[in-house]
């Protein structure tokens, strides 16, 4: 896995810490996870790998892209001639409409950052009422 990362390097940064971030995922779950060979790694070992480590379908669709992903290079380097990602179906995902906070809510974050517990979080809250800054962002 550490070869694929050298090589992925070439990528953006988000994309190479998305990469590390699902494969340290997927390593801390599951220690020995290709230490056979990729050659040997079924459809159905890694759909069971990735159902355990990711829970909702759009990271599940992810985790399976990058795998897929790291597959590919390991036929293209002949390692392997089969990719079992081809095996597993993505999943659907339903987009829901995201609704902004209420008047209400927003004064209730308010004044829960304003408590001296919480106040470490009030730059963050304020980045993304003010600033439309994703949470994953901050």
């Amino acid at each position: 896995m550490e070869h694929v990362l050298r090589v992925k390097c070439v990528y953006r940064h988000r994309t190479v810490c998305e990469i590390s971030q699902y494969v340290r995922r997927l390593l801390d779950i599951f220690p020995d996870f290709g230490e056979e060979g990729v050659a040997v790694l079924s459809s159905e070992e890694c759909s069971r790998v990735i159902d355990t480590c990711w829970k909702t379908p759009s990271t599940r669709n992810k985790a399976r892209r990058i795998l897929h992903s790291i597959f590919a290079y390991a036929i293209q380097r002949g390692w392997t001639d089969k990719n079992p990602l081809d095996g597993v179906a993505r999943e659907p995902v339903r987009e829901r409409r995201i609704s902004p906070l209420s008047l209400d809510e927003v004064r209730r974050l308010l004044e829960v950052v304003s408590m001296p517990q919480f106040s470490c979080c009030a730059a963050a809250v304020g980045l993304m009422l003010w600033a439309g800054i994703r949470p994953n962002e901050v």
